[in-house]
């Protein structure tokens, strides 16, 4: 007979360690990932952070997570964002809605998702008394960087792992990128930044007080002890022989030679026009919050876009952020590849009811400020 077993915030440290020396092939959560989860300042000991099914032999069958968040400006109202929902291959759609029935039952159907795969966005449409919405945006590659994607890439076929070493990608890297720096700095030069961007690593009150005066209906405002966990306990660390045993075993994103967390300032005529929260895995850029005055969005557009084509190492822009990311589509720019994604986010009924008209989901939302 299938276990259900539900792992507190006080629990998930230990559970997670416990899991990660047994010999099971799958892991709910990373240990490094757990302990994160545990810092949380939103966060009780009490709070259910993950939730596992676990089948007759003992083996795990299936997972979904949680991540508990207080509202902004009512200390009284917390939800919950899915983080993950995973079932073995076999395991049935038994286990599947098991464990979203438990989900909904210790989160009072008080739930959010930030960002869901189409097959799953499906699931909540047919299951109803959920909004499901999508937006579009953009992922555009302006370098090229085989090397830097193949020896990051948990998906990326052995023998290509091999021939990276022998270092004859950072070899053609650099060739195709000789041209194309060329092109780039050119572009730059015939669409000059409008304002000047300096790069904070702290949030300030200022940064605060400038996101609510400038955001409109959003259901999460930054914080500075929010983005202080995220910046301080990430759910990516650098791969070494203990983490990659680890990674193979867990089904999400879990490594990163490089990961930061920065502010990008954006001044113009020494006012703030605005600024943004962008992470760098491994040369990938997320536009994850966006806030600018309306006076001077495509300023902030364009010098914001600018700036980050030229950080070193970089090679991957991706935005859902709507404007942005329209505003980037339209830019004659010298891309090596450019394309459009599609991001499925839902409220259940009764917390949509709860936020009124502050429904409007931002990149960095939920756990994919992490990722």
């Amino acid at each position: 007979m299938m276990e259900i077993r539900e792992i507190k915030a006080s629990e998930i440290v230990d559970f997670a360690n416990q899991v990660a020396a047994s010999t099971s092939p799958v892991l709910p959560v990373t240990p490094w990932r757990a302990g994160s989860q545990a810092e949380n300042p939103d966060a009780r000991p009490d709070d259910l952070l993950l939730i596992v099914a676990i089948g007759n032999a003992g083996q795990i069958a299936g997972y979904i997570g949680l991540l508990p968040f207080q509202l902004s400006g009512n200390e009284t109202e917390r939800i919950s964002w899915n983080t993950c929902w995973w079932v073995a291959p076999g395991a049935g759609a038994g286990v599947s809605l098991s464990l979203f029935s438990r989900f909904l039952k210790v989160t009072g159907n008080r739930v959010a998702f930030s960002d869901m795969t189409e097959k799953t966005a499906g699931i909540l449409r047919r299951l109803q008394g959920y909004h499901v919405a999508s937006r579009t945006g953009m992922a555009v590659r302006f370098r090229h960087a085989y090397n830097k994607r193949i020896r990051t890439s948990r998906k990326a076929p052995r023998v290509l792992q091999v021939a990276a070493v022998t270092g004859i990608f950072r070899l053609a890297d650099g060739i195709l990128n000789t041209g194309r720096k060329k092109r780039t700095e050119r572009w730059l030069r015939e669409h000059p930044a409008p304002c000047r961007i300096t790069v904070s690593r702290e949030l300030h009150d200022t940064h605060v007080d400038f996101a609510r005066e400038h955001s409109k209906g959003d259901i999460t405002l930054p914080s500075i002890k929010r983005f202080n966990w995220w910046r301080d306990h990430p759910w990516l660390v650098p791969p070494d022989s203990y983490t990659r045993r680890i990674a193979r075993r867990y089904y999400f994103s879990a490594l990163a030679v490089h990961n930061e967390l920065f502010i990008p300032e954006c001044t113009c005529n020494d006012v703030l026009a605005g600024f943004a929260i962008i992470s760098n895995r491994d040369g990938v850029l997320k536009t994850h919050y966006l806030y600018f005055r309306s006076d001077s969005e495509q300023a902030f557009y364009q010098s914001l876009l600018n700036y980050l084509i030229t950080i070193p190492g970089s090679h991957t822009l991706v935005s859902f952020h709507e404007g942005f990311a329209g505003f980037v589509e339209k830019q004659k720019f010298p891309a090596v590849h450019a394309r459009k994604a599609t991001r499925y986010t839902a409220l259940s009924l009764p917390l949509e009811e709860t936020l009124e008209n502050n429904t409007r989901f931002r990149d960095g939302d939920g756990d994919y400020i992490f990722t």
